[in-house]
């Protein structure tokens, strides 16, 4: 049995902290008590198993061809009921250079990062970003999914910064031109 503190731990929380699992399996008399060891490798030994038919139940009895990815996925809802982006498989989790938080029923990506930007100080025009789903947030836009296939491969484009290329990449100008009425 898992020792009761661990066990409240590892109960609530979304995606738990698996070092405490490890360190109680690393010191068993200090986490088990007396003959911790033994109690340990009966856990081990008895959840082994249910965990491998879970997971073959999901992935497939070939351990060799189990992917994160294949579980854990990123589906861009649009907040007003517009069309979802994806599903699309992320990797990631609490424990890797990619934070990734997941809903531990559904696997689906509940917190990651969808915007990322590098920049190049020494040369602006350098630098380098990722938005997803894409740069505009109404669907009938062509940029309301566009970077999403770039977003999942882990690509980037160029951030601009001085005018002349940001000329140069041009698509859309908007001009905002206040309009004042009197009294203001």
């Amino acid at each position: 049995m898992l020792p009761r503190a661990a066990a409240d731990v590892l109960s609530r929380t979304i995606n738990p902290d698996f070092s405490l699992v490890l360190a109680s399996f690393a010191d068993p008399d200090a986490w088990f008590g007396p003959g911790g060891a033994a109690k340990r490798d009966k856990l081990i030994l008895g959840t082994l198993p249910l965990a491998f038919r879970d997971v073959a139940g999901k992935l497939g009895s070939d351990p060799a061809k189990w992917r994160w990815g294949s579980l854990q996925y990123q589906e861009f809802g649009h907040p007003a009921g517009g069309p979802d982006v994806g599903p699309t498989p992320v990797g990631g989790d609490y424990q890797t250079v990619h934070p990734s938080f997941f809903h531990p029923l559904t696997y689906q990506q509940i917190i990651g990062a969808t915007f990322k930007m590098a920049l190049d100080v020494g040369e602006w025009d350098a630098s380098r970003a990722i938005n997803a789903p894409g740069q505009s947030g109404d669907p009938r836009s062509p940029h309301y999914r566009d970077l999403h296939d770039l977003w999942a491969s882990g690509g980037s484009f160029p951030l601009l910064s001085s005018r002349s290329a940001v000329e140069r990449n041009l698509d859309t100008r908007i001009r905002l031109v206040p309009r004042f009425t009197s009294g203001t």
